[in-house]
């Protein structure tokens, strides 16, 4: 096949450009190495900052958001409208086993003891939605041997949701696993869960066993499950609505969204092609050759730091596929390591490095200093956009599905 288009990247950012250029008639080749940050997300799709009252419609006139995508977008009103942003996630949503609602946000619980407002995330973590699981009994799995502390992330959400006015009646259902093993970190629980029928039936029961005699509506899981099918299995031998956490230290929830676009490029049949190294041969401000095919039109998705988008040498920053220039703001260009303000007790602070990326025009094509062109035949989406620490500012999924749709509608 001779591919109009390639695009550079199978996360979300690289997955959603690929499935709207499919439904615009393109042949399209995916080239990636890897899922990049996808593969290690919580699960919630994030657009921007939010609150329990917000709906994405109201939030494109508050100077917040529009001061926000002012950072990474040009006539950012005009292109993060609430349109674009909610088809852009719809249209994968079946497949990639999402749930949205964009009049008021799911408010989750976190692995991490704390509640999260979002748009949209996968169906089984939207069943713990904050309302939904009021006047309802809840039960939240635990085990010793767990590399999580079950009993402090419950006594955390418990005091946020009373904190809001909503008291959760919610208690620890402890259960045995069939190993000596002690320390348990939740990606093995999940990967024997997954993989070992024996591992999986003994947790099975053990929780069946508790479950007995008590009327639970919901039995609520750390991040554990890797597979759709398998949960659905494990809630019709239990008879329990279940539901999951969003993982914030454990990339689970991420591994699990990172199959399903595997899964969805599959069915749209949409090829996908992972070389060991990548290369590409630009010319006269222009990529001729992603690898050796021949390529029209690229649509860069490759990341920041996970995906490898941006290369940390030693002393030069660089983004290493086809050498764009790296920004962290409209008018800071960067080159070498030492012009990045690296300070480790600031760690949880905003940060120049997080912000690093390429700038990008209205058409998301990548930008030199002074608003040229950098390359004529290039769309840049997802995190390689450079303005932003999307992580400190809640800006994730969601908007780098956006990014990728964007792309596909800019190409010739």
């Amino acid at each position: 096949m001779k591919p109009d288009v390639i695009v550079i990247g199978s996360g979300v950012a690289g997955v959603s450009a690929a499935f709207h250029l499919k439904k615009r008639g393109k042949k399209v080749l995916v080239v990636s190495k890897s899922g990049g940050a996808t593969s290690v997300s919580s699960g919630a799709w994030d657009f921007g900052p939010i609150k329990e009252e917000d709906s994405l419609e109201a939030l494109r006139e508050t100077p917040a958001w529009q001061e926000l995508f002012q950072k990474i977008l040009i006539d950012a009103p005009e292109l993060a409208n609430p349109a674009d942003l909610s088809a852009s996630c719809e249209a994968l949503a079946k497949d990639l086993q999402m749930n949205f609602n964009f009049k008021r946000p799911y408010c989750l619980p976190s692995s991490s003891g704390k509640w999260k407002y979002t748009f949209g995330a996968q169906s089984i973590q939207t069943k713990a939605n904050l309302k939904d699981l009021k006047n309802k009994k809840i039960g939240f799995v635990a085990c010793d041997r767990f590399r999580f502390r079950s009993d402090l992330v419950l006594k955390s959400l418990k005091s946020w949701a009373e904190a809001q006015g909503t008291r959760l009646d919610v208690e620890l259902l402890s259960i045995d696993l069939p190993s000596t093993q002690s320390d348990w970190p939740l990606p093995h629980v999940a990967a024997r869960f997954q993989n070992d029928s024996t591992f999986r039936t003994h947790i099975t029961q053990s929780l069946a066993k508790r479950l007995q005699g008590h009327n639970y509506d919901t039995v609520l899981f750390p991040p554990l499950f890797l597979e759709m099918d398998t949960m659905e299995l494990v809630q019709k031998e239990l008879g329990v609505t279940i539901a999951e956490c969003l993982s914030s230290n454990e990339p689970v929830a991420g591994h699990r969204l990172q199959k399903n676009l595997e899964r969805l490029l599959q069915k749209q049949e949409i090829p996908i092609e992972r070389p060991s190294r990548l290369h590409a041969d630009v010319t006269d401000g222009r990529v001729r050759k992603v690898l050796e095919w021949d390529s029209p039109f690229v649509i860069l998705a490759t990341g920041k730091f996970f995906g490898g988008g941006i290369s940390f040498g030693y002393k030069n920053l660089s983004e290493p596929l086809l050498n764009l220039p790296l920004f962290v703001d409209r008018t800071s260009s960067k080159t070498f390591r030492s012009e990045l303000d690296w300070n480790p007790k600031q760690f949880a602070e905003e940060q120049a490095w997080a912000k690093l990326g390429v700038w990008v025009n209205s058409q998301w094509a990548p930008q030199q200093a002074g608003k040229m062109p950098a390359l004529k035949n290039v769309a840049v989406a997802g995190s390689l956009i450079g303005g932003l620490d999307f992580a400190r500012e809640s800006v994730g999924l969601g908007f780098f599905a956006y990014s990728g749709r964007q792309c596909a509608h800019v190409v010739p």
